[in-house]
């Protein structure tokens, strides 16, 4: 082989992993490019004036037609509607909270759709004045949420999500059942017990973190005996309980160790049995003989 030739295959030899590395780095260029985006969805066309059929049908009962409530504390009795923020009436009919299903009031149909939700809230803002709007959830990371859910959430509705009762003995529901928006809806509502989060609590990428975290929790497999879904009042007893069964069983193996051993029937304890003398040793005895 001539050294031209040599020179040739050494070429050769380099410039073939050079052309399969720029072959790898176009393709995962390729890979990485980001596809076009989907089309947004179409937004929901609502019908308002259906909106309306259905809030005298399941509302107006306990709400009254103008929406200005029924005093009493009977099945039939509700608050007065009027000025409320928007996301607090979607969010307990997003829940199933509203309407009652119920004999006594009438209500004893399923629970709205989504497409009755929208629409029974669409004639609700307009006709009662109700304040806000509906927001928008941001794409949310399940990993930076469980830092403020743990702080600000899971103290009342469990580390699992799985309700409890708070420390001023209210009950926390599930929410592992509870969409996106209506975590955040909560969040800046704050519905019945629950206190309300601000933004300058909680970011709306925070809360949009949050409600992300709370679907990981949905997903999630529970934990042996359920202990991540126990509230904090309930998490204090089982410490407390625990905590008694452990001393409890270290103080009797401590006090087992410290007892004596019984020796059989008819065999004296060990400081009763005789010691021998102690004589010569055998080497000494052996000289003594000679």
């Amino acid at each position: 082989m001539t050294p031209s030739d040599r020179r040739g295959q050494r070429r050769g030899g380099t410039l073939l992993p050079l052309l399969a590395l720029v072959a790898g780095c176009v393709g995962l260029t390729l890979l990485v490019q980001p596809a076009d985006a989907a089309p947004a969805p179409e937004p929901a066309i609502v019908d308002v004036t259906a909106g309306g059929s259905l809030y005298q049908r399941y509302c107006g009962l306990c709400h009254a037609n103008n929406g200005s409530g029924v005093p009493g504390t009977g099945a039939a009795a509700g608050p007065d509607l009027r000025g409320l923020p928007v996301a607090y009436v979607d969010l307990t009919i997003r829940t199933g909270r509203m309407p009652i299903v119920h004999d006594e009031v009438g209500a004893i149909e399923e629970q709205l759709t989504a497409e009755q939700r929208r629409a029974v809230v669409a004639w609700m803002t307009g006709a009662f004045d109700l304040e806000g709007v509906i927001p928008e959830v941001l794409p949310g990371d399940a990993g930076r949420g469980q830092l403020p859910w743990l702080t600000n959430c899971a103290p009342c509705h469990s580390a699992a999500g799985q309700g409890g009762i708070s420390a001023d003995g209210s009950l926390a529901p599930d929410v592992t059942d509870v969409d996106p928006t209506g975590v955040v809806e909560a969040i800046r509502v704050g519905p019945f017990e629950m206190p309300q989060f601000g933004d300058e609590t909680l970011s709306e990428q925070e809360a949009a973190d949050i409600a992300a975290y709370v679907q990981e929790l949905a997903s999630a497999d529970p934990t042996p005996l359920g202990l991540t879904g126990i509230g904090r009042v309930y998490a204090g007893a089982v410490t407390g309980v625990l905590a008694l069964v452990v001393v409890g069983a270290l103080v009797l193996v401590v006090r087992t160790r410290r007892q004596p051993a019984v020796p059989p029937p008819g065999v004296p304890p060990a400081d009763d049995v005789p010691q021998s003398p102690e004589g010569p040793a055998a080497g000494d005895d052996a000289g003594a003989r000679r």
